[in-house]
């Protein structure tokens, strides 16, 4: 035999066109491992073990195998259609699994029929976040764009290298079946690979964000997983609060001779915690513009329901309780009855939501968009609106704000306007910051006042464009955050007043305001029912709700505070009011 004929047939051998097709079969499992990677950097969770990455690759391995049987049935045919089958439908499996892991990491849900519809009657919107889509971090420190040419390439590549064995195969059999492999095509190891594989799948537990799920595979298993365990996957920990229609019909002395808003501009304040505000009246207060607020309006301690951002604003835009647990289920609801909502149905507003943080993050965008908002603005349209100095690590900063177009917002009708801070989230940049200056007090200190800055900027804006009047003003934390108090730091996992507690401000141009009375004990989720209170609305049957108006009413106890940790079974906590009416912890 020629030198050639030896390098053909050793080419042949059984171990280079199997290796090739389980290097093939092997890129199925790859994006459930991007997921891993995403989840455990971004959305809190733990799969560290390798008891979890086999739960989570579970499904995809079984998708694997089969395609690895595929794979060698189509090689022992003679000609390449077979093949040419195999690697179209490689093909758009690898890219459905790829990018279904992509939506897994901005919206938390697998792809269904209901999230296709979504995105085909939204599609316009959609693109706008193009480049969040495709130029984000999609795990392993690369972009989804990257990863979805790098792994592509591979593929191909390996196509090709199959391709060529098998060519080198027929010329050495004469064009005839590679009989030898026929035979083999299934064999048992296979049979039972996949048999185990799929009984493990079914009789699997669900985990967090389904991230165990194969999409390809879920109109087989989760109906079996679903008929064997009687029950859909349960919620995680309930608040104990039932949901109640909006009403307020007991009469408020102090809301007497207040003539009820037409609009609502309501700022969510990132990271800004109460316990600094014992010193407001002090000269030397780091917030001098959000103090004249203060002092002007009404300001308030308020508890939060969650130390975490997208749960809070949940809570303060809803007036329900958020879930407690990491899992942001929140965000995968179609719709969620709300203030902004409300407004929008019965008063007719047109409502914006203004961020300088990304709206990818934990599908903020899809909440809000559950919420009611009409029109979202993040930083990539901030960008498009006008110049951006600076950026930093979750958006863009502050006075990035002031580049949306306020005087675009009509005063004809009632509007709602949303704007939410960046500033004081950790690690606390603020502009001009040095690379030497630390993640301290200090240097959270100095953030709120960047951000206090920002605000008397952008309302100074507002002011201009008559977007004040008339309108009621709402400014509160999200959550408050933790510098080693009590031994815990940012947020997210304890229940001590500085991570639980914020400052919650009502204020209005024209001081109509400064007379009104609150209830003693304030939570997030009572804001809501103020503002529809405040707003003339006594009653809605189809504004479904937890928490209550906040004005104060004779005979009416301050309701109990329920509130839990972001990161699960951490730590919970009730506040009641006490006999002697001091408040009380449990």
């Amino acid at each position: 035999m020629s030198l050639l004929g030896l390098g053909r047939s050793h080419l042949h051998k059984k171990n280079n066109y199997v290796l090739v097709c389980l290097l093939l079969a092997a890129l199925m499992p790859f994006p459930k491992i991007l997921l891993v990677d995403y989840s455990n950097d971004v959305l809190w969770a733990t799969f560290n073990s390798w008891q979890s990455l086999v739960q989570v690759v579970l499904q995809d391995c079984l998708v694997a195998i089969i395609y690895f049987a595929y794979l060698r049935w189509a090689y022992t045919k003679k000609n390449h259609f077979p093949l040419v089958i195999a690697f179209f439908i490689g093909g758009i499996l690898l890219c459905f699994l790829l990018f279904d892991t992509r939506v897994r990491q901005l919206w938390l849900r697998p792809i269904d029929i209901d999230l296709i519809q979504y995105a085909l009657s939204n599609y316009k919107d959609l693109m706008s976040g193009s480049d969040a889509f495709l130029k984000g971090q999609a795990g392993l420190g690369f972009t989804f764009r990257r990863i979805f040419f790098v792994v592509g390439l591979v593929f191909v590549l390996l196509f090709i290298a199959l391709i060529y064995i098998h060519n080198l195969a027929s010329d050495l059999t004469g064009g005839q079946t590679i009989a030898s492999e026929s035979k083999q095509t299934f064999p048992k190891p296979i049979i039972v690979t996949v048999v185990t594989l799929f009984t493990l799948s079914v009789f699997g537990k669900s985990l967090m964000y389904d991230t165990e799920v194969n999409t390809i595979l879920s109109p087989l298993i989760e109906p079996l997983k679903l008929s064997l365990n009687g029950k859909e996957k349960p919620y995680k920990t309930s608040f104990e609060q039932p949901l109640r229609a909006f009403e307020n019909k007991l009469p408020a002395a102090s809301l007497d001779g207040v003539k009820p808003f037409k609009n609502v501009i309501i700022v969510i304040l990132e990271s800004v915690r109460y316990s600094e505000f014992g010193r407001i009246n002090e000269s030397n207060f780091h917030m001098p513009f959000i103090k004249k607020m203060a002092l002007e309006g009404v300001l308030q301690k308020c508890y939060v329901s969650v130390p975490h951002t997208s749960k809070s604003q949940f809570a303060i835009l809803t007036g329900r309780n958020p879930l407690a647990d990491i899992e942001m289920r929140e965000s995968l609801i179609g719709k969620v009855p709300s203030i902004v909502s409300l407004l929008s149905e019965i008063k007719g507003s047109k409502s914006y939501f203004v961020t300088v943080q990304n709206l990818t993050f934990e599908n903020t965008s899809g909440m809000l968009q559950a919420l009611g908002f009409q029109n979202l603005v993040g930083p990539s349209e901030l960008i498009k609106f006008g110049k951006v100095t600076e950026s930093s690590s979750f958006g863009l900063f502050d006075d990035a704000l002031l580049n949306f177009p306020y005087s675009t917002i009509s005063t004809d009708k009632p509007f709602f306007l949303g704007l939410m801070t960046i500033a004081t989230h950790y690690p606390y940049d603020y502009p001009n910051k040095l690379d030497q200056e630390d993640k301290s007090l200090a240097a959270y200190i100095k953030s709120g006042e960047a951000a206090d800055k920002s605000l008397a900027l952008i309302f100074d804006e507002l002011g201009k464009n008559k977007l004040l009047d008339n309108t009621l003003v709402v400014m509160v934390g999200d959550h408050g955050q933790s510098f080693g108090e009590h031994g815990t730091f940012i947020h997210n996992s304890s229940m001590y007043e500085e991570e639980v507690t914020v400052p919650l401000i009502f204020w209005s141009s024209d001081g109509r305001l400064k007379n009104i009375q609150l209830r003693d004990q304030v939570r997030q989720i009572d804001i809501a029912p103020t503002i529809a209170e405040l707003l003339g609305m006594s009653e809605n049957k189809n504004y479904i709700l937890q928490g209550t108006s906040l004005i104060k009413r004779d005979g009416v106890n301050n309701p109990p505070v329920f509130m839990s940790t972001f990161f699960s079974n951490v730590s919970q906590a009730i506040v009641h009011e006490a006999r002697d009416g001091q408040f009380a912890g449990a």
